[in-house]
């Protein structure tokens, strides 16, 4: 038949995934078997009508073979570049003679970031001849959500696994420096090896234009106006394991069959994480934050 030996997976209800073609008397799992991530399922073949050796994987609605195949995008895959760079793509589609591997991430990831409640990170902000103090830390709020807490009660909600770092939901005032922090976090990786790293990022504007401006843009949603913002990141790790991450921010948008670009301020932020300290650095057209000291709590705040 076209699809040779295959085997399905259920990953939800009414969702599936189906790996085709694959070598005769290579499949390791039988019908009714739990796989988990990692798990051999067989080795890469030519079954069925297949002139060369690959793999067919498509995902589907249904659990049968041949069923429609339905729209899916993966996500923090690397493409590999010859004379580059490797890209990352953090959620998309590949194209025709992609070379791809898994993100191999640093096994110690947490501690590029604020990875200890019994901590507190005391930061100092500067913006051209004035000067604060603010101090974060860990906090568990009532639902078990992880978060940064500052001494206002402004709180970042994140989430870091498998190597990756994003933005849940600001809350607090926007002229604190843990605000200037969450504009950052979209799709920050923390990498195995040393080298160089690019890739595009895109989110929402609720934290780069002011809240009046994004509710009036939303307002024209329904007419077809599309608005987002978009990163273009350039990560290095150095052999010291300091990661080193330039970020340049526009504003993109369209409407119906037109495309517009706006650039959302001269300059490019850069941000500094070293292992063991967490967020170290972030400098961005003369405002800039910086790790004063770290001290340990006997117990966690606020209790």
């Amino acid at each position: 038949d076209n699809w040779g030996n295959c085997v399905i997976i259920e990953h939800a209800p009414y969702f599936y995934s189906c790996i085709a073609h694959l070598q005769k008397d290579s499949i390791s799992v039988k019908a009714g078997d739990t796989v988990s991530k990692g798990d051999k399922i067989g080795h890469c073949g030519n079954s069925g009508r297949s002139p060369y050796p690959h793999i067919h994987l498509q995902f589907q609605a249904q659990d049968y073979i041949g069923a429609p195949a339905l729209y899916f995008e993966f996500s923090n895959l690397l493409i590999k570049q010859d004379n580059a760079a490797d890209r990352l793509l953090p959620k998309g589609i590949l194209n025709k003679d992609d070379r791809v591997e898994n993100l191999r991430y640093d096994a110690d990831y947490s501690k590029y970031f604020f990875d200890e409640i019994y901590k507190k990170w005391q930061l100092i902000l500067n913006s051209g001849k004035l000067s604060s103090e603010e101090s974060w830390h860990l906090h568990n709020d009532f639902y078990n959500n992880l978060c940064l807490e500052n001494q206002d009660g402004d709180r970042l909600y994140f989430d870091l696994s498998e190597g990756v770092l994003s933005l849940k939901k600001y809350q607090g005032k926007r002229n604190s420096a843990l605000f200037l922090l969450a504009q950052t976090l979209t799709d920050v990786v923390f990498p195995e090896a040393p080298g160089k790293l690019h890739w595009t990022s895109r989110t929402s504007l609720d934290y780069t234009l002011p809240r009046y401006l994004v509710h009036f843009l939303d307002l024209f949603t329904i007419f077809g106006l599309r608005c987002f913002l978009e990163i273009d990141n350039s990560l290095e790790k150095l052999p010291d394991e300091t990661i080193l991450l330039k970020q340049a921010q526009q504003i993109r948008g369209g409407f119906i069959r037109w495309h517009f670009t706006f650039k959302r301020k001269a300059g490019t932020r850069q941000l500094v994480f070293r292992k063991g300290e967490g967020f170290n650095y972030l400098q961005e057209n003369g405002v800039e934050l910086k790790l004063d000291k770290i001290e340990y709590y006997e117990q966690t705040p606020g209790e």
